[in-house]
């Protein structure tokens, strides 16, 4: 299959490019854990570039794995991949024989395990339907799966906002496009979206415990604990629901009435934000997915280079060129590291200079790192921020969603004593681990930008700079907890329960998630399912849809087409200006005069008039202007106020004529 063998070529093009790393420091399954998204980020744009110019075809797909693959066999030929690779495999058995590290690898592999069924279980057809496993899923994978479909059957390129036909799309789209490939190769939708998402999680948990041993080198365990289950003063609000509610603690943990890492409702605590990293990130948003194990790597790279004090330039060399893979995967991810260098640019300068006075050319070093995201990730980055208008929504906002809230309280119930532990590690490593205390004050820089200004249409966006300020502040604070755990049974009793207090939030969250059919929400029905599959069969790619906004649209989402004006909620959010749109497609609707011509200016292809057309708040629909219209095709639903129908109205715009036009069926 050819979707198979394009998901393998990448992963070995990424090991292949993962062992030109010249250094001595990494690991095998550092190695291994890095191949992962960089052969996922290195095919997915030269196939997009590709698809470009040629259109997303198997042709395209082959030719772009059949390089790859002639690549990575040319390359371990030569001495310089294989010499790294037989000694870091002899590492890997001495190891093993020595039994080192078997406690954190059952950690590893534990949490491997869980991110794996959690995030099989995110989405799934049961009795014909198709399911979102959980709430944030249900809310966020609409838009994934519309960006995917539309890549693999909709000919989208240049890609444009499946919600707003003829709007360039603003959002980091290589993940779901990735998917597209590998649906186009020919795996069914939902491996698409699961095999690469699995295969990214697992390499994001392997490179933070890289990240872990590179900084600090101990509590490689500990790290993915704090990470994974992490969770603010919301087990204050668990354990008063446990005792309040008369179950035993089994039957309980099966019908908890609240979320403890984000709160709503009469709870003790409220106004917890900070949802847990599970929840919010890894399985709802996918190019976080992505990003995260890229800017891991380019951290650890960095942390490497600026360690060896400036004698191995090809370090910070290769730390800029997976930074360059970023802008079109996870733009976040790219401003955090901005903000990271802004700090640990100056703080290290004293470093690099060694005994030496500091002057400018010991910065030097810095350009290997810093030229090629100018010259690479930064145009990248300008032509896919282009064309809206999200920085009209920057503002400063103190306390990021504090409300009334005091923001030392806010920041204490949403992170527990991670920032007491973050200050107390500043103080105790201040001079024995300056260059940890530089990163860590690089993520602080992170954590003030988010606390101080938005950088989103919603304030609670600003989380996606907030996780990485937590994710690089966690080595200070293992480090801490770990110099506790060496000083006797008292110290390890209130350490153990420290970090109690960190993760019980968010293992309560993260058990529902491993609870079977805990939250099932229908995403589409069997008809939904079935307008999604003749969409894709009998209309053309290009074809523009007048449809309601609603959030699961089985035209959009499941057909990859174009719809006029989709959800605004997510449209918002991107900082897209849609009123002028919502307007006409009011007036369209309603068939008020000028209808014709509005159709024609659109380019409308179909018209889809079903439940939620006729249950829209915002308009009444005219049902009668559009039966002169050739029907395409009528659907029946179960209930509702009546069956969709999609009618024609290529009539109108002088379009393409439909492969398969025909009369109601």
């Amino acid at each position: 299959m050819l979707a198979l063998g394009y998901l393998l070529i990448s992963l070995a093009a990424g090991f292949t490019l993962a062992y030109a790393i010249p250094t001595t420091k990494l690991r095998f399954e550092d190695r291994v854990f890095l191949a992962i998204p960089i052969g996922f980020a290195v095919a997915g744009l030269l196939t997009f570039g590709a698809a470009m110019l040629f259109g997303l075809n198997v042709w395209v797909i082959g030719g772009v794995a059949s390089i790859l693959m002639i690549f990575s066999i040319e390359s371990w030929f030569r001495e310089y991949w294989r010499k790294p690779l037989k000694r870091e495999w002899r590492d890997v058995r001495k190891r093993v024989r020595k039994r080192q590290g078997l406690g954190t690898f059952l950690v590893y592999l534990g949490i491997g395990a869980m991110l794996t069924y959690i995030y099989w279980s995110a989405i799934f057809l049961q009795d014909g339907s198709l399911f979102a496993g959980f709430g944030n899923v249900w809310g966020d994978w609409n838009q994934h799966l519309a960006q995917t479909n539309s890549f693999a059957f909709g000919d989208n390129f240049p890609p444009e906002f499946n919600y707003l036909s003829g709007q360039k799309i603003t959002y980091p789209f290589i993940t779901n496009f990735f998917s597209g490939v590998l649906l186009k190769g020919g795996f069914d939708l939902l491996w698409a979206m699961k095999v690469p998402g699995i295969l990214l999680a697992l390499s994001g948990l392997g490179l933070l415990g890289t990240f872990t041993r590179i900084t600090i080198g101990r509590g490689m365990w500990l790290t993915p604990i704090l990470f994974y289950f992490s969770g603010g003063l919301g087990f204050v609000n668990f354990f008063t629901d446990a005792a309040g509610s008369h179950q035993s603690f089994g039957q309980f943990l099966a019908s908890q009435p609240h979320n403890y890492t984000q709160t709503w409702g009469n709870v003790p605590i409220p106004n917890i934000n900070f949802i847990n990293t599970i929840y919010a990130y890894l399985i709802p948003q996918r190019a976080f997915l992505f990003g995260l194990p890229l800017l891991l790597g380019t951290v650890s790279l960095l942390y490497l280079g600026l360690k060896s004090k400036g004698r191995d330039t090809k370090l910070f060399l290769a730390a800029g060129l997976i930074a360059c893979l970023l802008p079109l995967i996870h733009t976040h991810s790219l401003m955090v590291l901005g903000l990271l260098t802004t700090v640990l640019i100056p703080l290290t300068w004293k470093q690099l200079a060694g005994r030496a006075k500091p002057k400018l050319k010991h910065l030097k070093l810095w350009l290997w790192f810093v030229v090629p995201i100018l010259i690479v990730a930064l145009p990248q980055f300008v032509w896919l921020t282009t064309g809206t208008h999200i920085t009209e929504s920057f503002r400063f906002q103190y306390g990021w969603t504090k409300g009334s809230d005091d923001l030392v309280w806010f920041w204490l119930k949403n992170a527990g004593l991670f920032i007491p532990l973050i200050l107390v590690g500043l103080v105790v490593f201040r001079k024995s681990e300056r260059l940890l205390v530089s990163l860590t004050l690089g993520a602080g820089l992170v954590w003030l930008a988010a606390n101080f200004y938005v950088f989103q249409p919603w304030d609670w966006d600003n989380t996606k700079l907030l996780v990485y300020w937590f994710i690089f502040s966690l080595p200070i604070v293992v480090l801490l907890l770990s110099r506790w755990m060496d000083r006797g049974r008292i110290a390890k009793v209130v350490t153990v329960l420290v970090i109690l207090s960190l993760t019980a939030a968010g293992l309560a969250d993260v058990s529902k998630t491993l609870q079977p059919n805990k939250y099932k929400a229908q995403l589409f029905d069997q008809t939904g399912i079935q307008i999604g599959r003749d969409v894709i069969t009998g209309t053309a790619p290009h074809s523009v849809w007048l449809t309601s906004q609603q959030v699961n649209n089985p035209v959009s989402v499941l057909g990859g087409r174009q719809v006029l004006l989709g959800y605004s909620g997510n449209l918002w959010s991107y900082g897209l200006k849609f009123q002028d749109r919502e307007r006409d497609v009011k007036a369209m609707y309603e068939a008020q005069p000028g209808t014709e011509e509005l159709l024609r200016q659109y380019g409308v292809d179909y018209v889809v008039i079903g439940p939620a057309e006729r249950a829209d708040k915002g308009f009444t629909v005219n049902e009668g202007f559009y039966q002169q219209f050739p029907r395409w095709k009528t659907f029946a639903v179960n209930g509702g106020s009546g069956p969709v129908n999609v009618y024609d109205v290529q009539v109108l715009t002088n379009s393409f004529s439909s492969p398969t036009s025909s009369s109601a069926t």
